[in-house]
């Protein structure tokens, strides 16, 4: 069943995108309670009726939120705005930003902000209380979407998770791995200066060796 107004945990802002959509489905398979958030009302409703339809879940599409956590899949140029919305109508604890330094169609050129990192920034925008992690930077949509845990024995890419906040970081390191992918706790915000570099690096990858879609896999760890 569809709803338009949901009492929901996790809000997916900008779940219309590829992203979003794929962080959003794998949530609702594993039975999450969410809702999609977007600028554009009316395809945030068609992807919530859509990840409903395929996941037989119910996901619903919201403007103002009241949840305790927040997934950010929108892109550099509006993460600003978005985070400030945030701020202001979403009662969140907790904001998962996966914001990537890049300025289309220079994909393979990163774009730092001022602060450092698209994460930091975002942390310095939100009010007083709201604690942010990064994650998803180094992890394509579609295989965000497809990929397992283990790929014939072998942990086939890992997501990144950094804040400042522990409890927030482990929160989100528990929620992610619930839905099948490995995510590693891999320190605090700061070093996101590092981890969103990153992104233009692969995408280079990518074209250069004609890959769909490299990502990052730490050894030496057991699964």
């Amino acid at each position: 069943m569809f709803t338009t107004e949901f009492a929901s945990l996790i809000a997916v802002i900008g779940g219309i995108g590829d992203l979003g959509s794929a962080i959003a489905r794998r949530l609702a398979k594993v039975g999450e309670r969410e809702v999609i958030g977007s600028q554009n009302p009316a395809k945030a409703v068609e992807t919530a009726i859509r990840l409903t339809a395929a996941t037989a879940r119910s996901v619903g599409a919201a403007g103002n939120i009241q949840t305790e956590l927040v997934i950010l899949t929108e892109p550099l140029a509006s993460q600003e705005a978005a985070l400030r919305k945030i701020g202001e109508a979403i009662a969140a604890k907790n904001v998962v930003d996966t914001t990537v330094p890049l300025v289309p169609p220079k994909v393979k050129r990163v774009r730092l902000p001022p602060e450092g990192s698209a994460a930091v920034r975002a942390q310095k925008i939100l009010v007083d209380g709201i604690h942010v992690v990064s994650a998803f930077q180094n992890t394509a949509a579609h295989n965000t979407a497809a990929h397992k845990l283990v790929t014939d024995g072998v942990v086939d890419r890992d997501v990144l998770a950094l804040g400042k906040d522990k409890l927030a970081r482990y929160s989100v390191v528990r929620l992610v791995g619930a839905c099948g992918l490995r995510i590693l706790n891999t320190g605090t915000l700061v070093k996101s200066t590092a981890a969103e570099p990153l992104t233009p690096s692969l995408n280079f990858i990518n074209k250069q060796d004609t890959v769909d879609g490299s990502g990052i896999r730490i050894t030496g760890i057991k699964c």
